[in-house]
């Protein structure tokens, strides 16, 4: 019974994961506004993609490290729609 439940668990995971739109490839410049966040630049430009995984894409580009981020920097950030 317990590999059962184990399965279904796991199979919801992997279902969620395939609902998940990709990482888009298309990019924009963007600014950093005051108290923004790498997540909510990520759930901002590609709102129906992993958040996490935009987020990484976000640090890969710019080659950021975990510093926190200054308002007014320019960032390149993967976009679902042409948004500035």
């Amino acid at each position: 019974m317990a590999v059962a439940v184990g399965v279904v668990v796991a199979g919801f995971g992997l279902l969620a994961d395939a609902m998940t739109a990709p990482v888009p490839s298309q990019t924009a410049v963007v600014s950093v506004a005051p108290g923004e966040t790498l997540w909510d630049v990520a759930e901002r430009m590609a709102p129906s993609s992993d958040g996490a995984a935009v987020v990484d894409r976000i640090r890969d580009l710019n080659r950021l490290d975990e510093r926190g981020l200054v308002p007014g920097l320019p960032l390149e950030v993967p976009t679902e729609a042409h948004t500035n």
